[in-house]
């Protein structure tokens, strides 16, 4: 079974759920606001399954965003091998290049927090305990220092290095 599969059952699944707490949730509605006499077992029977069913929901949303994000990282699972220029967004100026094996540590740091774009965004404060909490080799640390040294904030994004793909396509 694939992870698109996978990812479709849980969201099915979810999906039944939901008609289902909707329908029961109606039903009590119902039932109460036409006043017919019913026993508090019923009563009680009807809220236990629409809060058990609440909880499957949850349940079963947290499995479907689970799969979707195990696709993701999949999907992103490694840039191939080379350099990759890094521009400043606001100022089109290239700031510099870092290689596949930086890029990737910066992509998968940002995917875990449901990014998944060529755009890394930093403020000075935000860098520094991003240095501090991921801990990324002294060279990526230093290159981010320096990319953001004087500016209030700092939007890069990063693509192929053009030379390697000039290369690649001939």
């Amino acid at each position: 079974m694939t992870q698109k599969e996978t990812q479709n059952i849980w969201g099915k699944l979810s999906d039944m759920c939901f008609w289902s707490m909707i329908v029961s949730f109606f039903f009590v509605v119902f039932l109460t606001a036409v006043g017919l006499p019913f026993s508090h077992d019923l009563f009680f029977t009807l809220i236990s399954s629409l809060f058990g069913l609440t909880i499957l929901f949850i349940i079963l949303n947290i499995r479907k965003e689970s799969a979707i994000i195990n696709q993701k990282i999949k999907q992103f699972e490694y840039l191939p091998e080379g350099l990759y220029t890094i521009t400043d967004v606001l100022t089109e100026q290239e700031v510099g290049t870092l290689s596949n094996i930086h890029v990737d540590f910066l992509r998968k740091k940002f995917l875990e927090q449901g990014m998944d774009d060529n755009y890394f965004y930093f403020l000075p404060e935000l860098l520094e305990m991003f240095i501090d909490a991921e801990d990324p080799d002294e060279k990526l640390a230093d290159f981010l220092r320096q990319s953001i040294e004087g500016k209030e904030d700092i939007e890069l994004f990063w693509q192929r290095h053009q030379s390697e793909n000039l290369t690649k396509a001939h």
